[in-house]
């Protein structure tokens, strides 16, 4: 067969297939090539649809998923119900200082033995409406209201720090969830490019042109790349499935993820402001900051277990004796109560309140440590991710080369199938490799972000809005090193 329709066919073959075996440029895959939602998609609503997977498919993006996780969560509801709780404690706090009723109703009725007939005479009645304020606790309730209040702004926090870690989770899971994509997206790329050079192969060997051999390796690589394909749409689906249940959606519902352009921004240039920021912000800190105060009015409340009580009693009582007259009187006077022995009982609460301070002091010690530890490692891992960022950047190109080179090779005739299957697959492991670090820098993004308790891009929802307090931080608390023991 002449060399010029060999080469045609060659030709002919190659250009077939070269719209799907040209290199994809690497700023295809997710962070710079992910497409913004159709401007035709109609905005988010604020609740779910019915839960029918034969219902209109849902298209979901970043900021849907985080608006979903939030109005969907069970912990964040757990976390209302129990400031709700915080605040009725308050209420019930102040009960001791509150005007009390008491309706006090006794009748007696005498029967003589032997008789079924009762003598009126001898019967009586009386009744009582006592009615009490207390004037003064000596300060019980005072910090015991205050210590109340101590406590929900510390449950608050917790349900700030709900939040937080609920957005960290949802947004890690959608950028794992899109790199999964982006994986199958890579691996089918690379099926469909070896299914084409096997059918080039196939072509060539029954023209005699090709040896053997060639059929046998791009059959046996087109088969490792399906494999490939496969395990890569399963973890995408394990993916999928992960997502969608963190949003209390189905696995089975007819969903879309939406690919949305997200900016890759270098890392700070220090670690000063975040480690400050941190400190000062970081709900689990506050929490535990709040939780001193509270442990402190606690002990206050303790010390004061025996304080008298005084109070206004004043009474009405209405009742007859036994002669049938009746009678009534009225009361009034001040109380004052005072328990003098109570057999240790003052005693052993102080003691047990000042080891709760204690206590807490040094769990809020041991949070800022780890807080200082996540800053620390959050942006120890944006810096060498960016790194590998710029280092992948170049490997995809160098493939990129090598690959054409490769191509033309074989071609021209020059090599055989096996320095185009490894470029092949060299170029295929740098862009999934790429992909990883992108995906991976995104979720250290997230990550510093929790750190430091920066701002998410989500707005809570009304239903689901506190009022936290973030304390300041204690005079004992130190920047370097630890706490002074109480």
């Amino acid at each position: 067969m002449p060399t010029a329709v060999i080469i045609a066919v060659l030709v002919w073959l190659l250009s077939r297939g070269a719209a799907i075996a040209e290199p994809i440029p690497p700023t295809a895959p997710f962070p710079t090539a992910i497409a913004e939602p159709t401007p035709s998609a109609a905005p988010f609503p604020t609740s779910l649809p019915g839960q029918n997977p034969t219902s209109q498919r849902m298209r979901i993006g970043r900021q849907e998923a985080l608006e979903i996780a939030l109005l969907n969560s069970p912990t964040l509801l757990s976390g209302l119900a129990q400031i709700r709780s915080a605040r009725l404690n308050i209420q019930l706090q102040k009960i001791p200082m509150r005007t009390t009723f008491t309706l006090l109703n006794d009748v007696t009725r005498v029967v003589t033995p032997g008789s079924q007939v009762s003598d009126n005479s001898l019967n009586s009645y009386a009744l009582a409406l006592n009615i009490n304020q207390t004037i003064s606790t000596f300060g019980r309730v005072k910090w015991g209201v205050l210590q109340a209040r101590l406590t929900e702004k510390q449950i608050a926090q917790d349900y700030r720090t709900a939040v937080e870690v609920l957005l960290q989770n949802v947004d890690t899971l959608y950028i794992k969830s899109i790199l999964a994509l982006e994986l199958v997206r890579v691996a089918d790329t690379l099926r469909i490019g070896r299914k084409m050079f096997l059918e080039t192969s196939l072509m060539l060997f029954k023209m005699g042109v090709a040896a053997e051999y060639d059929v046998l390796q791009y059959h046996s690589a087109l088969t490792q790349a399906e494999q490939t394909l496969q395990a890569a749409q399963n973890n995408a689906q394990q993916s999928r499935v992960l997502l969608l249940t963190q949003l209390g959606i189905r696995p089975d519902m007819p969903v879309d993820l939406v690919y949305q352009n997200l900016p890759v921004a270098p890392p700070p240039d220090g670690i000063e402001d975040g480690m400050a920021r941190a400190l000062r912000q970081r709900p689990e800190l506050a929490a535990l900051r709040w939780a001193v105060h509270a442990a402190e009015a606690q002990a206050q409340v303790a010390a004061r277990t025996n304080t008298p009580t005084l109070g206004l009693q004043t009474t009405y009582q209405g009742l007859n004796d036994t002669n049938g007259s009746p009678d009534n009187e009225w009361t009034a006077g001040m109380t004052l109560s005072y328990l003098f022995g109570d057999g240790g009982q003052a005693r052993l609460l102080r003691n047990v309140a000042r080891e709760t301070l204690v206590s807490t002091k040094q769990s809020l010690e041991s949070s800022r440590r780890t807080v200082e530890q996540d800053v620390a490692s959050a942006y120890a891992d944006l810096v060498s991710l960016w790194q590998q960022k710029a280092t992948a950047e170049t490997n995809v190109g160098q493939a990129r080369e090598a690959l054409k080179i490769a191509e033309l090779r074989y071609r021209e005739g020059v090599s055989g199938s096996v320095e185009l299957l490894s470029s092949q697959q060299a170029y295929g492991t740098t862009m999934e490799t790429f992909a990883d670090v992108i995906a991976s820098y995104h979720v250290a993004l997230v990550n510093w972000r929790r750190a430091i308790s920066g701002e998410w891009p989500v707005q809570l929802p009304p239903s689901l809005q506190v009022d936290w307090e973030t304390p300041l931080p204690l005079p004992e608390e130190s920047p370097k090193g630890p706490m002074e023991n109480p």
